[in-house]
């Protein structure tokens, strides 16, 4: 994730941009109005004082990643330090009416505001001043330990430390910034009062104007109101829910001469809730909130427990009768098309007319009503259903998951010229151990703010609590033992004493008490066992008072062995990691409070000391019929359950559809039949569908169109007619016999021996930009000849032939050494350097190549003739007509083409290679030459004929030969015996159990564990291999289920 350096003194100049340039993230709205590039000076800093961390910009951009335009990505960071982010951008929009004209000002994907106050004159303060700028306090920061921060921002703790310092003593009470009057006499003064919202522990301030008529047109196309705003954002250091809350405060100030009528403030964000794709939306209008999660059980950024994300107006605007207005409407805009469309930026009409008519909860760009699709009436609320109960208007409704934004707004009220109205909302996020259980959480946090934002002193204590620390971890056969260090004796003030640890195992690494899972406590032996407090229900996330602490008088314990995975209620696998956590937590005897320090952290892979598969291993694949159709990927998730079979993925056709089935190759069984092929490379939002088999998860795929292995398949199989030998084929081309050459040299010696070398796209190392319109399973060669009859055209740029030294072939698929299936294709071209006028050839080594920085040829498009048949007769009809029209330099004449309207190419107009451009490795402006060959081996359709197989890889035991099961618990006499190195253990079971096989020495030492584990019924051999024991006498027993124990010798004879 990208830091802020030094993000106090900077000050940024970038240009707004229309959000066609958010190529980072996924189906933001898109505007083809080429938007003015307007100056913004701003100044950023950081919220960041609990478990968020959040950017803003003083020209109205929150939730924004710093570096606007190179790399673009989201500002809220949620867990703090974690790299993962719920938001990508957010902000406030307002609009009324001046003497009945709609304007439109606010921050979204444009900023809305320039830093500095509205003078007295009218005018607008200088952006470049030192006080323009966002201030910043901290409350303790004098004797806060900074370090966090200070890795946050990416500076220095000195520098933290410094920036805190400067803007508590020039903190601007004089022009609104709050501040806790400790001498009660109106003025702030830096050696007595606190700046900052009362009771906070750290706030940022800044004040912005609209009057710049360029800014806000660039918003959404109308001119300025004429407005002061005054922005106040605040949170608390403090081991209750309030971790994951910030609170912001946005003061409307008309400085104008004009009222605005019928005006709302609206809240706007694009929350993405780590990955951008999978989200949904909703609101709840009881609790005037506005949220976001995953629609997916599995997310690319969070993983298996995904986040969710909140904004809560906490206290509105007022109406004309000075009543505090609620949410009055909310709306999402989606990735499905109209009617829900984001209002286009830097437009009047379809930016700020649509986002006046949204305000008032009307469809956008209609002005017409919403209808709830679900019971079909008018709403000013969409997605107001409840996806813990799945019940009303929920995202799914009417589109699948994906890239979401919504709005809330609030309104009408009358802002009169010299008036003040004020929003104040709390922005959140959670953790639970699913989807859903984020949701739940998020409504808890919101109902508590509804009942207690008005004294949150309930939540907030000034006591300094600790973390254990963790000593030591050990994972063997017994499970996982942690141990932590004694804090008991820590004195933490404010009426507060000691009293227990918790033990938690968590959901995911988040280090939240909301995402974990309580597994024991152990607490002083004092009479104070349950305590009680608000708690959040199960079911509905409302809160109640309940039991928050549950200590029995057990004393302490200053460590735990978890013997199972607690969570999936399955004992551990090996190799897979966990995430376990210790908490202190105290009592207050004087009000019966109590509060927990946070969760100190723990991540362990699991490691029974046995030998043999582990847990996401992947198993290697064989492809023995077909044409490379398929993609298998087996991943072990259970070595316990691991058989030595041999399986089989194959095709069947089913209703002219092609379905994939499993077979167990050692007993001829159908295992899984009629599956539904997905689309290589996977979407993660699949995460759980794929079925699991014997301990191992079956992932078979078909591939779209493109070039195969990322492009690692476009490879140089000749130069200068000489065939590439396999010692010249490299790590990633030897599967195509060949030396890969997208974006990598073809080969790695001198110019000596030969030129160099590599593809690419020109601006970019993605191979979709060379294959996005590939429509057809096919394999193709660049052939490099130096015959005269080779032409191309300038088809993009002018029309007019030219001479290439190449010739292009499609080559069939997967039909290499066939060619009775081949056809010339025609070259179309687009110079690289914007020139004016067409050159005769095609040119090598005339442009800086974007990617690895080399001389870039033109651009080369791989097209099909009208005439597909075998052999050169499509390619030779395009070039007659070149001859025809005047040869090289002359425009290329329709009335001698067989098809004009298509130049010899297909009807469709698309090519399916395209953007090619050679570049010169060795930077000498000398070409592959004659006789090399270039061949793109592209990804292969699916046929009845493709068939993948995969073993299981060898378990760390095996079936032994048996017909039947058995009816007794059996340890036979290993075999031979006495052994050098290795001998064999039998064992039967005639029930499934916890099996246990460990080898001791005549001492009673225990010196491997062999088998330790769930195994069902069967009768089992085990290798035991003892070439780094010993000779002499040893034990080997056997337990199972904690109800058959059997104990043999054994001898090792060196």
């Amino acid at each position: 994730m990208k830091r802020i350096h030094n993000i106090k003194f900077i000050t940024i100049l970038f240009f707004t941009i229309g959000t066609s340039s958010l190529t980072a993230q996924e189906c933001k709205p898109d505007n083809t109005k080429s938007l003015s590039k307007t100056n913004i000076f701003n100044h950023s800093a950081k919220f960041n004082i609990n478990n968020i961390s959040s950017i803003f910009n003083n020209s109205g951009e929150c939730d924004y990643g710093l570096n606007l335009i190179s790399n673009p990505s989201g500002g809220f960071e949620f867990p703090k330090l974690s790299g993962k982010t719920a938001v990508y951008q957010s902000g406030l929009l307002w609009g009324g009416k001046i003497n009945g004209e709609i304007r439109v000002g606010g921050s979204t994907y444009n900023p809305g505001l320039k830093g500095g106050r509205v003078l007295e004159d009218g005018s607008a303060e200088d952006v470049n001043l030192n006080s323009v700028r966002i201030y910043k306090v901290r409350r303790d920061y004098k004797t806060a330990d900074l370090s966090d921060e200070a890795m946050d921002e990416d500076i220095s703790v000195e520098q933290v430390y410094s920036n805190y310092e400067s803007d508590w003593n020039e903190w601007p009470a004089q022009y609104g910034a709050p501040f806790e009057d400790i001498n009660n006499d109106g003025i702030y003064d830096p050696s007595i009062d606190i700046p900052g919202v009362i009771g906070a522990d750290q706030t940022l301030w800044f004040v912005g104007n609209d009057l710049d008529p360029n800014v806000t047109k660039n918003s959404y196309g109308s001119l300025p109101i004429g407005l002061e705003v005054q922005v106040t954002t605040w949170g608390y250091n403090t081991e209750s829910f309030l971790q994951n809350v910030m609170f912001k405060k946005y003061k409307l100030i008309n400085k104008s001469e004009n009222d605005v009528n019928e005006t709302y403030m609206c809240i706007w964000a694009d929350p993405d809730v780590g990955s951008a794709t999978n989200d949904f939306g909703g609101c709840d209008t009881l609790l005037n909130l506005g949220y976001a999660y995953n629609g997916a059980a599995y997310d690319n950024v969070y993983g298996e427990a995904p986040a969710a994300t909140a904004f809560q107006i906490l206290k509105g605007p007022r109406n004309d009768l000075g009543e505090l207005l609620p949410m009055t409407a909310f709306g999402n805009f989606v990735c499905g098309g109209p009617p829900y469309i984001d209002p286009r930026l830097g437009e009047y009409i379809d930016g700020s007319l649509a986002w006046y008519n949204w305000f008032q909860g009307l469809l956008g760009k209609s002005g017409d009503p919403i209808i709830n699709p679900i019971d079909g009436k008018i709403t000013k609320y969409t997605l107001s259903g409840d996806p813990l109960t799945e019940t009303g208007w929920l995202g799914s409704t009417l589109y699948g998951c994906g890239d979401t934004r919504f709005f809330m707004s609030s309104g009408p009220f009358t802002l009169k010229a010299g008036e003040a109205q004020e929003i104040t909302f709390a922005q959140t996020a959670a953790l639970g151990k699913d989807r859903l259980s984020a949701v739940r959480i998020i409504k808890y946090y919101a109902n508590l703010l509804k009942d207690y934002y008005d004294d949150l002193s309930y939540f907030i204590s000034n006591a300094k609590q600790f973390s254990p620390s963790i000593i030591s971890t050990v994972s063997d056969i017994n499970g996982i033992q942690i141990e932590w260090n004694d804090i008991s004796n820590q004195d933490i003030g404010n009426g507060y004493s000691f009293e227990g640890y918790n033990v938690y195992q968590l959901y995911s690494v988040e280090p939240l008490i909301e995402n974990g899972l309580k597994l024991a406590t152990f607490d002083i032996d004092n009479g104070i066992k349950s305590i009680e407090g608000i708690k959040m229900n199960a079911g509905t996330g409302e809160p109640e008072l309940g039991i928050v602490q549950s200590g029995n008088d057990n004393g302490l314990q200053y460590s735990f062995l978890f013997e199972s995975d607690e969570i999936s209620k399955e004992l551990f696998i090996r190799g897979k990691e966990y995430n376990f956590g210790i908490s202190a937590y105290y009592y207050n005897s004087h009000d019966g409070k109590s509060i927990e320090g946070k969760i100190t952290p723990v991540k362990i892979v699991y490691d029974d000391g046995v030998e043999g598969p582990i847990y996401n291993q992947m198993v290697s694949t064989q492809t023995i019929a077909g044409n490379k159709g398929i993609k298998v990927i087996p991943v072990i998730k259970n070595p316990s359950e691991l058989k030595e079979h041999g399986y089989i993925v194959s095709v069947d056709e089913i209703n002219g559809d092609f379905k994939w089935k499993l077979t167990d190759e050692k007993t001829n069984h159908v295992l899984l039949s009629g599956m539904e092929f997905y689309e290589y490379p996977f979407d993660t939002s699949r995460y759980g569908i794929y079925p699991i088999i014997d301990g191992i998860e079956i992932q078979v795929y078909k591939f779209a169109q493109g070039a195969e292995n990322g492009g690692k398949g476009i490879v140089e199989v000749k130069y200068a007619d000489e065939p590439i030998p396999q010692e010249g084929w490299d790590e990633f081309g030897f599967e195509f016999h060949g030396n890969t050459v997208w974006l990598d040299p073809n080969w790695s010696g001198n110019n000596e021996a030969r030129d160099r070398y590599y593809l690419s796209s020109l601006y970019g190392d993605d191979i979709d930009r060379i294959v996005r319109y590939t429509d057809l399973y096919s394999d193709y060669e660049l052939r490099f000849s130096n015959s005269s009859n080779n032409f191309g055209l300038w088809w993009f740029q002018f029309d007019q032939i030219a001479n290439v030294p190449f010739e292009i072939w499609s080559i069939g698929s997967g039909t290499i050494d066939d060619s009775s299936d081949d056809f010339r294709m025609i070259p179309f071209l687009a110079t690289n350097d914007y020139l004016s006028d067409a050159p005769l050839n095609w040119r090598y080594a005339v442009e800086i190549e974007d990617v690895l920085g080399y001389p870039a040829s033109d651009l080369i498009y791989f097209y099909n003739p009208i005439n597909k048949t075998p052999g050169e007769n499509g390619y030779l009809e395009f070039a007659n007509s070149c001859i025809q029209s005047g040869g090289p330099g002359a425009y290329y004449n329709y009335s001698f083409d067989i098809d004009p309207s298509a130049k010899n190419a297909n009807a469709e107009s698309t090519y399916s290679i395209g953007r090619v451009t050679i570049c010169d490795y060795d930077n000498d402006g000398n070409p592959p030459p004659a006789g090399t060959v270039i061949r793109f081996n592209m990804n292969k359709a699916v046929t009845i004929n493709d068939k993948v197989r995969f073993y299981s890889p060898t378990a760390d035991v095996t079936f032994a030969n048996s017909n039947e099961l058995p009816n007794e618990y059996k340890l036979e006499q290993n075999y031979p015996n006495p052994f050098n190195p290795s001998t064999k253990i039998k064992f039967s079971l005639p029930e499934a159990g916890n099996v246990r096989l460990e080898v001791y020495n005549i001492l009673g030492q225990k010196v491997t564990s062999l088998i330790n584990r769930q195994m069902n019924p069967g009768v089992y051999e085990k290798d035991f291999n003892a070439v780094t024991l010993s000779s002499g006498v040893y034990i080997y027993r056997l337990q199972v289920n904690n109800k058959f124990v059997e104990i043999k010798k054994m001898m090792l004879i060196k």
